[in-house]
């Protein structure tokens, strides 16, 4: 369902077509497409910069057409959780989200969630774009819910937060651990103890013990949530990407655009999918700074327990995964065969180290 808010931007847009047709005599009007933002990221992280130089550079190149009027961050407009639906019903033009807010909504965008894939979160965000842009059941997930995908920068790894280092799988049994989606089931099966809570939740509950350590937390908002505080020490569980953020808009309101707004929004998009790393990467190591010069440290677990924990969990993960959309008509298995491709494909062009990855070699042994 579009908002008023929504189809007054259609009707803007579609004013400004009709317009734009008449002789060169007469007067046209300036196309005004008016974009209010939502996040439940405050400003200062990666993807927020990326997202701000992307307004500036629409703004520029549409000479005043299209703007980003109002930046609500930190859950101010809408929750999280309610992000994917703010942005197809209008309340907010654009958002920046995540599937594995809303699993139900996007359950083969959720392949997104499958740990111990690849560390390499870069080529995890180029991956999507590309299962998005060529797989018309994943597409149609978007469409569904009236919303168009702009672009998917990376989102730091998997890492485990606590008050004393992890060096080997048995030091998770009976840890109390922030987690969501498939990263419970697979410190659930490492003897953990998996609980559900919002990233704003999480310091308070680690300070007051309702919380041994915090997993899902991507590396580079570290800093921004205070978590080396309360649990200083980071360890790189091998896990990889396990989550992915996109920039959905408003479809009614893309659909509506003029030509060549399309084509301005299309290309910077593009361009700002592939600044991002070099953004991420920056952030990462600010946040690495950060820890360290507060007194924490990074690890990575071996090797070896890596090892013990996949064979641990064998295919179980992806094939529930699989079986779980299968029962419901979905193309599952064919998504997965796919996504394992696409993901090997941009691996072996891209070239990235994670921040918990770099942030161990710095650390003090």
């Amino acid at each position: 369902m579009t908002t008023p808010k929504a189809l007054a931007n259609v009707l803007r847009a579609t004013v400004f077509c009709a317009l734009a047709a008449l002789p060169f005599s007469m007067p046209v009007a300036a196309q005004e497409v008016a974009i209010d933002f939502a996040s439940h990221l405050g400003p200062s992280g990666p993807q927020m910069q990326v997202f701000k130089w992307w307004a500036d550079e629409v703004k520029s190149r549409s000479e005043g057409r299209i703007e980003v009027v109002n930046f609500f961050y930190s859950q101010s407009l809408v929750k999280a959780p309610d992000q994917l639906a703010a942005a197809g019903d209008g309340r907010a033009t654009i958002v920046w989200t995540t599937p594995s807010y809303n699993p139900s909504d996007m359950p083969l965008a959720t392949i997104t969630e499958i740990p111990f894939m690849t560390e390499n979160v870069v080529a995890w965000g180029r991956a999507l774009e590309e299962l998005y842009a060529t797989n018309a059941d994943v597409k149609a997930e978007f469409d569904q819910r009236g919303v168009q995908l702009l672009f998917a920068p990376p989102v730091g790894g998997a890492s485990i937060g606590a008050k004393m280092p992890i060096t080997k799988l048995e030091d998770l049994e009976g840890m109390k651990i922030r987690a969501f989606g498939y990263l419970s089931q697979a410190l659930a099966a490492a003897g953990a103890s998996p609980t559900g809570m919002s990233g704003a939740e999480i310091y308070e509950a680690v300070k007051r013990g309702v919380l041994d350590a915090y997993s899902g937390v991507i590396f580079e908002v570290l800093g921004d949530l205070k978590l080396y505080e309360v649990g200083p020490h980071l360890t790189g569980v091998g896990m990889g990407a396990f989550s992915q953020g996109v920039f959905l808009m408003n479809k009614d309101i893309y659909d509506g655009l003029p030509d060549d707004l399309k084509t301005i929004i299309d290309e910077v998009s593009k361009e700002a999918s592939l600044r991002s790393a070099a953004v991420m990467t920056e952030a990462e190591t600010a946040v690495c700074d950060t820890i360290l010069a507060a007194g924490g440290t990074a690890n990575l677990l071996p090797a070896a327990e890596v090892e013990r924990w996949k064979e641990m969990l064998g295919d179980d993960i992806l094939s529930n995964w699989i079986a779980e959309r299968e029962a419901r008509g979905l193309p599952a298995q064919a998504v997965a065969d796919q996504w394992a491709e696409l993901v090997a494909e941009y691996e072996a062009e891209t070239d990235y180290t994670s921040g918990v990855v770099q942030c161990a070699e710095r650390s003090p042994s």
